[in-house]
């Protein structure tokens, strides 16, 4: 019997998982296509948001990644149901943080981040989930 590599890395699709994993996924990629297409509007971000009172907590977030992710956030493209692993992981640790769990949030990227890191991404990543009103 041979060894399945996918077992080590599974993928998620975006339209079966939770709708707040789903709603981080898809603003990710919303704000990385208008960016690149210099095409950036708060009213298109907002559907994806929810609220316009996402739309700062939500860079504030972005911005504490920048800076501490180790390397660039690996992003699938737009049309691509199938989650990238960053993709998960960023969507994950929100859920966490819409669930007030610090200790499962910092378990998922100690091996990566550094305190100040983890600390800083926790405090915007609640800011966010707050700001969207959602729960995991």
């Amino acid at each position: 019997m041979g060894f399945d590599l996918a077992t080590l890395t599974p993928q998620y699709d975006l339209r079966a998982i939770p709708p707040l994993r789903a709603v981080i996924v898809c603003a990710v990629r919303y704000l990385h296509v208008a960016r690149v297409g210099r095409c950036y509007c708060h009213k298109g971000w907002q559907r994806f948001l929810g609220t316009e009172a996402a739309i700062r907590p939500f860079h504030g977030f972005l911005s504490e990644v920048d800076q501490y992710w180790p390397e660039p956030v690996a992003l699938n493209r737009p049309c691509d149901p199938m989650l990238s692993f960053d993709e998960a992981l960023l969507a994950d640790m929100l859920a966490a943080a819409a669930g007030g769990d610090r200790d499962g949030f910092d378990r998922m990227i100690r091996d990566m981040i550094p305190a100040a890191g983890r600390h800083a991404m926790w405090f915007t990543g609640s800011r966010l989930v707050r700001a969207m009103g959602t729960a995991a």
